[in-house]
């Protein structure tokens, strides 16, 4: 199977749109249709290194990296619940970026993606945390010298209305008992979700 490498890829821009040609050996073989850093992207320059015969090792790959992450400790020292919710965003990343080997990537390669998914300030944060630990652990690995990780400051997520006086006595009129019990216990402890999860009886005082 051919997998994906940039170091061919020719820039131009023309009335500030950007254009990207696949250009080797001082020839151009065609442009490049797709956005970079998305999968029809990957598709498009995969078609054209096939045409010259380029492989490379799955262990080279970004999955190679995502499995060696899976079992560092960094993974194993998260909790159950923060697991799941990489998991997702792993998914994710193996889907677009698997079969690419780990040593193209760069940070123009990286701000281009994160350009793509900012209209999803929180996934996107998501996925450049769990990108930045597998890349750490392809470094770790041997599999590249340093990661090309930019340092991002997060998208802003917006902000949380709290409830109104009305909104609490609403819900603890009409709302489901389990979930009253749950808001209750939120409510006067003012403890955060994972906190609440984790309580016991033996956490209670009178």
């Amino acid at each position: 199977m051919v997998f994906v490498k940039f170091k061919y890829i020719d820039t131009n821009i023309k009335k500030g749109r950007v254009y990207r040609y696949y250009k080797r050996g001082g020839r151009s073989y065609g442009r490049i249709h797709g956005e970079l850093g998305t999968a029809e992207f990957n598709r498009e320059y995969e078609r054209f290194n096939e045409g010259f015969g380029e492989t490379v090792k799955e262990t080279d790959t970004f999955n190679a990296a995502a499995a060696l992450y899976i079992k560092s400790a960094a993974w194993r020292e998260k909790s159950d619940g923060t697991k799941k919710t990489y998991a997702g965003a792993l998914k994710f990343l193996r889907e677009t970026f698997g079969t690419e080997p780990i040593a193209s990537f760069t940070a123009v390669h990286i701000n281009a993606f994160r350009d793509q998914t900012a209209h999803q300030p929180a996934t996107c944060n998501l996925r450049l945390a769990v990108m930045a630990q597998v890349l750490h652990a392809a470094v770790s690995n041997g599999l590249i010298p340093v990661s090309p990780m930019p340092k991002f400051k997060k998208l802003k997520t917006g902000e949380y209305a709290p409830w109104t006086t009305d909104a609490i006595n609403l819900f603890w009129g009409q709302g489901r008992a389990d979930l009253v019990q749950v808001a209750a216990m939120a409510l006067h402890t003012g403890q955060r979700k994972g906190d609440c999860l984790k309580m016991a009886w033996g956490d209670v005082e009178d």
